[in-house]
């Protein structure tokens, strides 16, 4: 895809080979200048706040009347995604076209995961363009309701007016205050030297006021103030965000034994105990994360280093996160290849053993359901909505009833993707390789992750959240399995297709679409309460 240069990518070009040409005594006479002015001003706070406040107020606006042109040029990028399914393609074309994206076809990934491409690149680049320019990065949220309430009677014509031209691009004005939206975000690129309260009173309230509310803003709201209708808050890029590595799928096939068993490497330590929903949940729809989650994240990250350190006596080298479906989030998966360190461990497995216990989870019917969810077997059912009585219902409400269950699950769908944004940094593992040879595997990804010694010889690697014995009546019915292997064949063209580009050999139970309905697993029942299985001595290997 063929983007222009922003105009903020070439000024930091020019800036950063300007910066090249500075002799190496210039510059540390600069930063020793730096410090001692920063120092200086520090004492100057301590013998006079009022001054000093003053005095930065000062620095901060006259800074960013100065350069206001290079500011703008880093400030206006999209920091919360808000989801458009369901568009039609001439929808997306027409975005692209306004975004001046030219495309002679259809993206194979979607148009929705090219947008995501635009917006979340934009929002990145504007960041990390600011920071190089000792510029601070802000989201201002101003609260469109309340606004218009507060301001003074007469003046909210003119607010809907304007607002029209930012909203709908368009000069017919909203005519009531329900064509408001709640929120309206806005993103500034602002000197280091300005502060929240300064984002607010000076440069919302000389640069951007007046687009929104007309002239004279300040008055229009009468006894109250900018601070009543705008929050702010400072951003940070991704690469901001302290973690080494991510378990990001394939959820059923083997997650939590990979997270449970590299946990006993002493060099290894995790964001949680079980999965982390940081990127999927707390950040689902943002674009940059808040500078506050950033350092409240990092220091439960610290928090979890030091817990290990405690009861091991040695500090991790690195952490990572669990999150088994984070493959299948657009956005999700984005924010992690911004962070250039990371690396993403993916687990493949047989995909008709996976349907079926998700199936098993989600939607079987059990004679004794307060059982089944006491054993965790029907962990993620919600009692009031309908069961199946059999796993036919897999394909017969393959369109109807389970037609969601089935798009959810997808795995092949978002491979490509995967394989684009983690080239070189991305390691797979199938499921058969863990029951082969465990060891060999768990070592090559302590080698793939860059820690310093292997497992200990005595490291025993063991089964968690597994379940033997007839999970459903799947197994009963080989007519069944054969025709859910025939409908997930694509699923299986998908794992060997990926083995092979990553030069691993494919499993002779992948080649033979062998399922756990062939294996001696299925005639007998182990860990019943999804415990791991090594309390009942059961090993991977």
């Amino acid at each position: 895809m063929m983007l222009s240069i922003p105009k903020a990518s070439l000024i930091i070009l020019i800036h950063s080979r300007w910066l090249a040409s500075i002799s190496a005594p210039l510059i540390a006479l600069l930063l020793f200048l730096t410090v001692l002015t920063k120092t200086l001003i520090g004492v100057k706070a301590i013998e006079n706040p009022e001054s000093s406040r003053d005095v930065r107020e000062h620095v901060c606006a006259r800074e960013y009347r100065e350069k206001e042109e290079l500011w703008t040029s880093m400030s206006g990028a999209t920091t919360v995604y808000i989801p458009m399914d369901h568009q039609p393609d001439w929808y997306w074309e027409e975005v692209m076209r306004r975004r001046g994206i030219q495309l002679t076809s259809k993206p194979v990934s979607g148009y929705e995961d090219l947008w995501l491409d635009q917006l979340l690149g934009e929002a990145q680049m504007q960041v990390l363009g600011c920071g190089v320019h000792s510029g601070r990065y802000w989201e201002m949220s101003v609260d469109i309701r309340k606004l218009f309430r507060l301001m003074v009677k007469g003046s909210t014509f003119t607010l809907l007016r304007l607002l029209s031209r930012h909203i709908a691009n368009t000069e017919d004005h909203l005519e009531t205050p329900e064509d408001l939206p709640d929120i309206m975000r806005l993103s500034v690129c602002t000197p280091f030297s300005c502060d929240e309260d300064l984002v607010i009173n000076r440069i919302f309230a000389d640069h951007f006021a007046h687009k929104l509310m007309g002239p004279n803003a300040a008055r229009k709201l009468g006894n109250f103030s900018f601070q009543d209708v705008l929050q702010v808050n400072e951003l940070e890029d991704w690469s901001s965000i302290n973690i080494d590595f991510v378990i990001g799928g394939t959820d059923s096939c083997g997650t939590s034994s990979l997270h449970k068993n590299l946990e006993q490497h002493p060099e290894l330590a995790f964001s949680s105990t079980g999965e982390d929903f940081f990127f999927t949940a707390d950040l689902a729809h943002r674009l940059l994360p808040l500078k506050s989650q950033v350092e409240t994240y990092n220091a439960q990250l610290e928090h979890m280093k030091d817990g290990k350190w405690n009861s091991s006596g040695v500090r991790p080298w690195l952490i990572g996160i669990c999150n088994p479906t984070i493959f299948a989030f657009g956005l999700a998966r984005r924010k992690l290849a911004a962070m250039l360190k990371v690396k993403m461990i993916m687990i493949l497995c047989d995909p008709v053993g996976r349907a079926e216990k998700l199936f098993m989870e989600y939607h079987y019917c059990f004679d004794d359901f307060a059982d089944a969810k006491h054993r965790r077997l029907a962990a993620g059912r919600d009692e009031t909505k309908p069961c199946f009585q059999s796993a036919k219902s897999l394909l017969s409400e393959r369109f109807g009833k389970l037609k969601s269950f089935w798009q959810n699950r997808a795995v092949a769908l978002h491979m490509p993707a995967m394989m684009h944004l983690f080239s070189g940094r991305l390691l797979f593992v199938h499921q058969e390789q863990l029951r082969e040879d465990s060891e060999r595997v768990f070592n090559s990804l302590t080698q793939f992750l860059g820690v310093k010694y292997p497992f200990r010889d005595d490291t025993r690697f063991h089964r968690y959240n597994s379940i033997g014995g007839n999970r459903t009546d799947l197994c009963y019915n080989h007519t069944l399995v054969r025709a859910l292997q025939k409908y997930l064949e694509p699923e299986y063209q998908m794992q060997e297709t990926i083995l092979t580009q990553a030069r691993e050999s494919i499993p002779e139970t992948l080649r033979k679409r062998v399922t756990r309905c062939d294996r001696p697993e299925a005639e007998f029942t182990y860990c019943p309460s999804r415990t791991a299985c090594a309390d009942e001595q059961r090993d991977l290997k």
